[in-house]
Formats: C-alpha cells, structure tokens, sequence
C-alpha cells in the first residue's frame, strides 16, 4: 500500500515506518476490493495513537 515507503520519505524511523505500514495493510484486509480497501491516513493515524 506505500505506507512504508511514504512514512520512511518523510523522515520517520524505521519502527515507526513499519508500524504504519503494518496498521494499514491491518485495515486493507478488513474490507472487499484493492484500492477501496486501502485506508486513508487518518484512519491509520488513529489506529496509531494509543487508547
């Protein structure tokens, strides 16, 4: 989905990069089709932040 390149492009750590990536395939797989499944930033944003 890019995140990981994207994240890792905008100066973010490894870790963290890897995390987000993680998070939004997480989402992608939770709903039908390719790219309508991909989330969008802030969901993964969200899904990032802790509780």
């Amino acid at each position: 989905c890019g995140v990981l390149a994207a994240r890792l492009a905008q100066g973010d750590p490894l870790s963290g990069a890897l995390r987000a990536a993680g998070i939004a395939a997480a989402l992608a797989c939770t709903r039908p089709g390719a790219q309508d499944a991909m989330p969008d930033w802030a969901e993964v944003q969200a899904s990032l932040t802790p509780a």
